[in-house]
């Protein structure tokens, strides 16, 4: 499926576009108004300075990540086992990660991913030895890791602190160690934006997204019911062969439970806090899911039992994915990706190695060309174009223009009369284009 003509994601496009404009040298946030998690935009940039605008680097890349991932999500599973060692938790988590096609993709989800199993890690770890401080630094500089790639993973803060509390012998000493060690990550990039004169666009335009900007819907919740049917039953079957599975130690009950309520939070991050919906977002729930099938796999004593189970999943798995992708066994109304896959024939033909700004929602113009402005996120350029009053907001705009020079703009979002109207300089360096008056051109750029 990896090597079948998946097609390239708006989001991909997103992160590409992101990554050829901060290794352009522009500064992320303060130059490129999006609100993407500062490290995830550092892997983008450096894979840009290695790769150029590669989508096939990216998805190279998150197979590796995947395989990465597997390997040590088994090594976690096992360490909290009393019998017998086992594959599966690796097996069923690539066998998951195919369950759609936008799930190898490398998102920051999927990044963040990486440091949440870190964070499960020294959780699991504590539970057995407590009076380890030096790990309980490590638990929480692993989960304010994993939020400097995603920033909903923030949330796990709550599931550290309560798994703290709860099985261990909690004491203030350890509470503000762990509080240290997720805050030091924020800490550090407020300090690196500040020294590049970038820190208030860090609050406005990442640390209070969360709460400042509405949810954007690049599928709909059938397409996610759809993509998440699959695991969720077979996390609601695990769940009750676990529990009420006889030979547990105390210390797997104590994982199970645990397990539980990293479910509980990860449904809180992706509930609430997640601004921007696609389904390759469900990979948060996909550690806790791995943990309760391959322990309930393990219940089950009848071989052939086992391996029906087994490959009756990856059945289903691979009729949802193949399914939806190519149309066929699921309904296409069910798998809606018309908001979520990039229009490669939109573009204008004209256009293309250009530095272009669109003032509307529609990116797929970023595809062949370079973002000619800051404002990628439309919603985030509000905090501008909605307080064209202010002579301060004119002045950053017109810097703006004179420092990124868009040689070719879209105005899909009729933005630019305003702006001409209020700076007057600039209408004299653009012109409209002849084959669409929405289009404007540098005057001193010949168009074929």
């Amino acid at each position: 499926m990896f090597f079948a003509g998946i097609p390239l994601t708006i989001p991909e496009l997103t992160w590409l576009t992101v990554g050829e404009k901060v290794a352009n040298g522009f500064v992320m946030y303060r130059d490129v108004w999006e609100n993407l998690e500062p490290l995830s935009v550092a892997v983008y940039h450096t894979i840009h300075l290695l790769f150029g605008k590669s989508e096939t680097a990216y998805r190279i890349i998150a197979l590796f990540l995947v395989f990465v991932q597997a390997y040590f999500l088994n090594e976690i599973y096992n360490m909290q086992q009393a019998r017998e060692k086992t594959t599966l938790p690796a097996l069923f988590y690539i066998i998951f990660s195919f369950l759609y096609f936008d799930f190898l993709t490398l998102s920051p989800m999927l990044m963040g991913l990486t440091f949440i199993l870190v964070m499960l890690y020294y959780v699991f770890y504590l539970m057995r030895s407590p009076e380890d401080y030096e790990k309980v630094l490590y638990l929480g500089l692993s989960a304010g890791m994993a939020m400097m790639f995603y920033y909903p993973a923030a949330v796990f803060f709550i599931f550290i602190f309560l798994t703290l509390v709860i099985y261990t012998p909690a004491n203030l000493a350890k509470v503000l160690l762990l509080l240290s060690g997720f805050l030091l990550p924020m800490a550090i990039a407020a300090v690196y934006f500040f020294w590049f004169d970038g820190l208030r666009d860090f609050y406005h335009n990442f640390i209070i997204t969360p709460f400042s900007l509405q949810r954007f819907r690049y599928v709909e919740n059938e397409t996610l019911i759809l993509v998440f049917a699959v695991p969720l039953l077979v996390t609601v079957l695990s769940f009750f062969v676990s529990t009420g599975a006889g030979g547990k130690t105390n210390y797997q009950t104590n994982v199970i439970k645990v397990t539980f309520l990293y479910l509980i939070l990860a449904a809180v991050a992706f509930v609430f806090f997640t601004r921007t919906i696609t389904t390759n977002q469900l990979y948060i729930f996909l550690p806790g899911i791995v943990i309760y099938t391959a322990f309930a796999m393990q219940q089950l004593r009848n071989r052939r039992l086992q391996e029906f189970s087994f490959w009756f999943t990856v059945f289903l798995v691979v009729l949802v994915s193949y399914g939806s992708l190519y149309d066929f066994a699921v309904r296409s109304d069910l798998a809606d990706n018309d908001h979520l896959i990039a229009d490669r024939e939109a573009l204008h033909e004209h256009f293309t190695g250009k530095n272009v700004w669109t003032t509307g929602d529609d990116r797929d113009i970023y595809l062949d060309n370079t973002l000619g402005m800051p404002y990628l996120n439309m919603v985030l350029a509000e905090r501008h174009f909605n307080r064209l009053h202010s002579f301060q907001v004119l002045s950053e705009v017109y810097e703006n223009f004179i420092r990124h020079r868009p040689e070719v703009i879209d105005d899909q979002g009729g933005l630019m009369p305003d702006i001409f109207m209020r700076i007057p300089v600039l209408e004299n360096e653009y012109k409209q284009w002849a084959e669409d008056e929405r289009v404007y051109i540098r005057t001193d750029l010949e168009i074929d």
